[in-house]
């Protein structure tokens, strides 16, 4: 989010093309984060509905995002602030993609770490804590109010990371190309790919392809 906003505020072309190839960087990784963290917080029962839910948003900004540009591609905006620093319309239009981002961050202040993280780093009281909220939050009773206390060892244990991290990604990988996700994967793969190629596709037929908006640094 820092990289986006900064990035707007730039009046040096390489400055400007690191930033963005930064937020580039640091955008794939929370995305990915966030189905998991979200995917810890729910019951196996309803897991899958509300990550789906999730993933729609990605549809959303792909029509919110061409859409908020096609009313501000015409702008005629020219506003001198401090030295080279000119608001154009393509600035305010990186501000106002950078909104979702901010407000995403404010709600994530609000919500603790992820349990099987402090499992990882051994903060068992830590994760504990976190699980008594979550179950006062959904039933307005704690885990002791439930009788639960064989998640006492777990907790004691805690968990270690594996020693090969390359060893540890591919045993996560390795089953996605095995039955019986390997067709839903590759499914979900051609789904992504349509998706972007129609995506691009349907930008070339709106603004044609001679036609590019070259950005005034």
């Amino acid at each position: 989010i820092v990289c986006s906003f900064s990035s707007m505020l730039i009046t040096n072309f390489w400055l400007f093309l690191t930033l963005r190839f930064m937020t580039g960087i640091c955008v794939a990784g929370p995305g990915f984060a966030a189905l998991t963290y979200l995917g810890e917080f729910c019951t196996s029962r309803n897991r899958a509905s509300i990550i789906n839910y999730m993933c729609m948003f990605n549809g959303i900004a792909m029509v919110y995002c061409p859409g908020l540009s096609q009313l501000m591609v015409n702008w005629n905006l020219y506003i001198p602030i401090i030295g080279n620093l000119i608001i154009r319309s393509w600035r305010v239009l990186g501000l106002l993609f950078s909104v979702p981002g901010w407000i995403s961050f404010l709600l994530l202040l609000r919500l603790p770490e992820s349990p099987k993280f402090l499992l990882l780093v051994n903060k068992n009281e830590e994760c504990s804590e976190v699980l008594n909220w979550l179950c006062l939050l959904n039933n307005g009773k704690t885990l002791q109010d439930f009788g639960i206390a064989n998640m006492r060892p777990l907790l004691k244990s805690g968990m270690t990371p594996a020693p090969n991290l390359f060893r540890a990604m591919a045993k996560e990988v390795v089953p996605l190309f095995r039955h019986p996700y390997a067709k839903r994967f590759l499914l979900s793969c051609v789904v992504m790919f349509g998706l972007l190629l129609v995506y691009v596709a349907t930008i070339f037929c709106l603004f044609g392809t001679p036609y590019f908006w070259v950005l005034h640094i």
